[in-house]
């Protein structure tokens, strides 16, 4: 593995808890679909994701980045979307979305 440099620790402690917990040599040969939702924690995992795989030296297996747009917030929404399929660009990730537009039940109208 090629380590990063100048990574903040806490990175680099989160790079080596996923990486100690599970292991790249089990995941690197084949495809690992990672659900983001373009929240915080979500991205993190698929930022910390991409590196590990950019670490190794032969990488033979790909990353997906898929969303799903639930429709429910009109254009924040979609901008959730948008803002995913451009961070799996930036990481050299395959993206896949699905969309789905659904009203509010009236429950959730207040």
């Amino acid at each position: 593995m090629n380590k990063p440099k100048n990574i903040a620790p806490g990175w680099l402690r989160l790079l080596d808890l996923l990486s100690a917990n599970w292991a790249t040599q089990r995941w690197l040969n084949v495809g690992v679909v990672i659900g983001c939702s373009g929240g915080a924690d979500s991205v993190a995992l698929l930022r910390l994701m991409a590196e590990l795989r950019r670490q190794d030296d032969d990488p033979r297996g790909f990353i997906i980045a898929a969303h799903f747009n639930h429709g429910l917030r009109g254009r924040e929404s979609d901008g959730d979307q948008k803002f995913v399929q451009e961070l799996a660009g930036e990481l050299g990730l395959r993206f896949q979305t699905c969309l789905l537009y659904t009203s509010p039940s009236p429950r959730d109208r207040g």
